[in-house]
């Protein structure tokens, strides 16, 4: 019974959390916005096997674009180090820790909850650095202002 409702719990939290965090600002309903939805969503699942994690791929390759983008100095360095153990984690299945079972050291053997707390607090991060930015859109979370600058006309069309 504990288990069902610690589960439940921290589902529920980490569901409101993907719901309501960064609501305010520019990057509300963005890019990033929907892969830390994504990604919270697969974390907050009773049951999340190795294949569910299948939308982290494309939240790291993003988010590598977003650091090196977007962020300057030793913070950089901190965010990519942070990345680059998510991105380790993620891409190799360890199956040695399947050995620690029923050990005092069976913790180990959640380095997906790891990984993806990782790059749920990355996610988080430049959410928040997207909110606090003024003036500077960013085109990869931002939908573009005006659509018809997008269309083609005839006069887009090459002369014959």
């Amino acid at each position: 019974m504990a288990t069902y409702l610690i589960t439940m719990v921290s589902s529920a939290a980490i569901v409101m959390f993907a719901l309501l965090a960064n609501r305010q600002g520019r990057s509300a309903g963005g890019l990033l916005d929907f892969m830390m939805a994504g990604l919270c969503f697969t974390l907050a699942a009773p049951i999340a096997w190795g294949h569910h994690y299948g939308v982290v791929m494309p939240i790291l390759a993003v988010v590598f674009i977003e650091i090196v983008l977007r962020v300057d100095g030793a913070r950089r360095r901190t965010l990519l180090a942070i990345w680059g153990v998510s991105f380790l984690l993620f891409s190799v299945n360890w199956n040695v820790t399947d050995v620690l079972g029923g050990t005092p050291l069976t913790f180990l053997q959640s380095w997906r909850l790891l990984a993806a707390i990782g790059l749920i607090w990355l996610v988080f991060d430049l959410q928040t650095d997207h909110a606090k930015a003024t003036g500077q859109q960013n085109p990869i979370t931002t939908p573009p202002n005006n659509l018809s600058r997008h269309r083609m006309g005839a006069s887009d069309l090459p002369a014959r």
